[in-house]
């Protein structure tokens, strides 16, 4: 769904909450899309920075019916946090400002969470919520009162389940409260630093099963190594195969002068969707509606709200993020 003006940089107009083709910059809160790599090549798309959102996506899309499709409903806001962080402001029109970012109920980024929510379901009856994706605690680390993280992302929780009650039925499982939330963990480098304040925080999302959260860990891969940050040494350029790393960026266009407190968007395209995928299928994915699930008969046209019947004409498609469509190799480290 739509946050910016445009559907990228100097691409094709669009509005708030429209409908449009996902790519690795989704329109999250914080605009990261003029963070280019001094490599990327602009005329290809590769512009700002990678997230893993759509490689959630394009990880769940073999299993489920070629004629269904996925809505990414971007709400993130990096350096965000429950316990300290401007509160910014809101505006129905437009969603949270850039500068929101302190989480909390009633704080602009849970409007704009609800919002966008809300919006996402309305646009279809036959759109279902299938899960929440959470990566959040790093910046709640850093201040004094870090305990109360917990306590108040356990508060947002169940406000936001009680504020969406209405879509019920547009819901995993049938109800708000069955939707999963898929709570990510954090690089080595937060836990290396902040030892008792990560126990605190990314334990707190563990073994909560029964209130449908589940942790995903990501400190390691499967070897047992640390998974890759922007730190230079661990994510190089590979220039014969095109793909150019952190270690390519400056201070004029990285995201952090601290490189290690970020994933590499080699993470953000292999590890972390993996995992993240992974999750959802094993909680939300073995049920019949998900794996029978059809596409509405109609569908917002992307321009707007109004349905419209489907069209044949590729440029207005909703999804584009088909398996057979290849991995996009160069998308602006």
């Amino acid at each position: 769904m739509a946050r910016r003006n445009t559907v990228t940089p100097g691409g094709k107009a669009c509005a708030f909450n429209d409908i449009i083709p996902a790519d690795h910059c989704l329109h999250d809160v914080q605009d990261m899309s003029a963070l280019n790599h001094p490599n990327a090549d602009l005329s290809k798309g590769q512009y700002g920075c990678v997230g893993q959102g759509l490689h959630i996506a394009k990880r769940l899309l073999p299993y489920i019916p070629q004629n269904a499709g996925i809505l990414l409903v971007p709400c993130c806001r990096g350096g965000s946090a429950f316990t300290q962080g401007a509160e910014g402001t809101f505006s129905e029109s437009t969603g949270a400002s850039q500068d929101s970012a302190r989480w909390g109920v009633g704080k602009p980024l849970y409007q704009d969470l609800i919002l966008r929510t809300k919006a996402a379901l309305q646009k279809n009856p036959k759109n279902m919520l299938l899960a929440v994706c959470w990566m959040q605690g790093e910046f709640d680390m850093s201040a004094a009162t870090y305990s109360q993280q917990p306590p108040l992302f356990t508060a947002m929780l169940k406000q936001f389940r009680a504020d969406i009650t209405e879509f019920n039925t547009q819901c995993h499982g049938g109800r708000a409260a069955s939707v999963p939330w898929i709570c990510g963990d954090t690089t080595y480098y937060w836990k290396n630093t902040y030892g008792t304040q990560y126990d605190t925080i990314y334990g707190a999302y563990k073994n909560r099963e029964s209130d449908n959260v589940f942790f995903v860990p990501f400190l390691t891969d499967g070897s047992g190594n640390n998974t890759s940050t922007n730190a230079p040494t661990e994510d190089p350029d590979a220039a014969s195969e095109g793909y150019y790393g952190s270690a390519s960026r400056t201070n004029k266009n990285w995201v952090s002068s601290n490189r290690q407190t970020h994933f590499s968007s080699w993470a953000r395209r292999g590890i972390i969707p993996d995992r993240m995928a992974t999750a959802i299928l094993n909680v939300a994915g073995r049920t019949l509606a998900f794996i029978s699930g059809k596409a509405p008969e109609i569908k917002p046209s992307p321009g707007g709200d109004t349905p419209s019947g489907p069209s044949e004409d590729a440029s207005v498609r909703t999804i584009s993020l088909l398996p057979t469509a290849g991995d996009a190799a160069a998308q602006g480290c």
